[in-house]
């Protein structure tokens, strides 16, 4: 999503993890944002934008997983943004 909408207020959290917080290589995050409409960014190591296109899966209204398939290399981070009209 490019920007915020117009008008917009947003709510955002973020975290870092690293290979032992995966179970079977996926990351599962409780946010408690009370929303599927999120949106996850994630960071590796270096600090580089990663492409989660199709590897995110929404559980519930508080909870997202990632499958990385396979193991993460350093500490990564992310960012959850949940936007309010």
């Amino acid at each position: 999503m490019a920007g915020s909408p117009i008008g917009a207020n947003v709510t955002t959290i973020g975290s870092s993890f690293d290979d032992t917080d995966l179970t079977a290589n996926v990351l599962s995050i409780s946010h408690n944002l009370n929303s599927s409409n999120v949106e996850l960014t994630v960071y590796d190591g270096d600090g580089y934008l990663q492409d989660i296109n199709g590897m995110m899966q929404i559980v519930s209204a508080n909870e997202v997983q990632v499958d990385f398939g396979g193991a993460i290399v350093g500490t990564w981070s992310y960012i959850f943004k949940k936007y309010i009209a």
